[in-house]
């Protein structure tokens, strides 16, 4: 019978590291927290926030694209990987799901401090 056993050490590392960041962006940012904590609440009061907000639902669309292909090459060597790293599909899917948040957040400050 084969148990498979997950390292969880990256993943309390990345759940610290967004309480963090969360935190640090409630602090320094008059915005309420719940449009950091929740990404599908667009700020669209009017024609300029949506095309900012736009703007940077462009940008993680392309991003998608980009990390797509990368994804499909790094899980072709994951059967090399199966021993050592058995859980590397789930942390690609969360990494790429992080990246693509990163994008739309910082899109949409860069923007919006303009």
């Amino acid at each position: 019978m084969y148990l498979c056993k997950m390292n969880l050490t990256p993943l309390l590392l990345l759940i610290v590291l967004a309480s963090i960041l969360s935190y640090v962006h409630y602090k320094q940012k008059r915005t309420k927290i719940s449009f950091w904590l929740f990404p599908l609440l667009f700020p669209e009061a009017d024609e300029r926030e949506k095309m900012i907000t736009a703007q940077a639902c462009r940008n993680s669309f392309i991003s998608l694209w980009i990390m797509i292909p990368v994804s499909t090459i790094l899980l072709s060597v994951y059967p090399m990987l199966l021993d050592s790293v058995s859980e590397f599909p789930v942390y690609l899917l969360l990494g790429v799901m992080f990246i693509l948040i990163t994008v739309f957040h910082t899109t949409l400050y860069k923007r919006i401090s303009e």
